[in-house]
């Protein structure tokens, strides 16, 4: 599959998920532990939040309508085999990262706003009324990625790679941006798709594209070869 331009997906899932069930109130169990594995991938397509619009340099189909791509988009995602690469969602601009070396403590760290848990709660909601399958959820140790995961999908596995680059030296930063690649080329298994929360810096280091927009997200398809944009 390729970049699909224009497409606004986070947007119509929502609209279509809209027309096929309401949003469901549920509780928020505590996050999960620990870590995952590797291999390689081409990017599928943009995914943005509600009345955001995916990168206008972004390469597909240019005589569909909107809705369609994003029949497409679903689609695909209903079959399986992605995987969406997610940054979390809108932030408080006001907040600091502060102690990096202690992301157990969340008072420390930018964290979500409330509309920044309400994008995560209505993209959950768009991905089990359009019935699209999610396997393995994997997050960012920071706070905002953590608390995104588990909004949308009630379960969230921390993974070392996806922590934000910025504080780490050089060579720590390299190894993660080569463990997330592995990680994004890695097929989910059959039938699902992997889900990943992380930083802009981490999306630019794996795969070279800015995610400008706070809670937008890349969809990837393994293909066996390094990822490419």
């Amino acid at each position: 599959m390729r970049w699909y331009r224009w497409t606004p997906a986070i947007g119509g899932l929502l609209l279509l998920a809209a027309c096929q069930s309401e949003p469901q109130t549920r509780s928020v169990p505590p996050p999960a532990a620990a870590a995952t594995t590797p291999q390689d991938v081409a990017p599928s397509a943009a995914m943005a939040p509600p009345g955001a619009m995916a990168p206008p340099g972004a390469s597909g189909p240019e005589t569909r309508e909107p809705g369609q791509i994003d029949q497409q988009v679903i689609a695909a995602l209903k079959n399986g085999g992605h995987v969406v690469l997610f940054r979390h969602g809108t932030t408080d601009q006001s907040q600091q990262d502060t102690d990096p070396q202690n992301l157990a403590d969340c008072t420390t760290q930018r964290n979500l706003t409330d509309d920044g848990r309400a994008e995560a709660r209505a993209i959950g909601d768009a991905f089990r009324a359009l019935q699209i399958p999610v396997g393995q959820v994997l997050g960012s140790e920071y706070c905002r990625a953590q608390e995104h995961a588990m909004l949308a999908f009630d379960k969230v596995t921390v993974e070392p790679s996806l922590v934000l680059p910025n504080p780490l030296p050089a060579d720590e930063r390299q190894r993660n941006r080569e463990a997330a690649q592995r990680l994004l080329a890695t097929s989910p298994p059959p039938g699902t798709n992997t889900i990943m929360v992380t930083h802009s810096p981490n999306v630019k280091d794996a795969v070279d594209l800015d995610l400008t927009v706070e809670g937008s997200a890349v969809i990837l398809r393994p293909t066996g070869g390094p990822p490419r944009s």
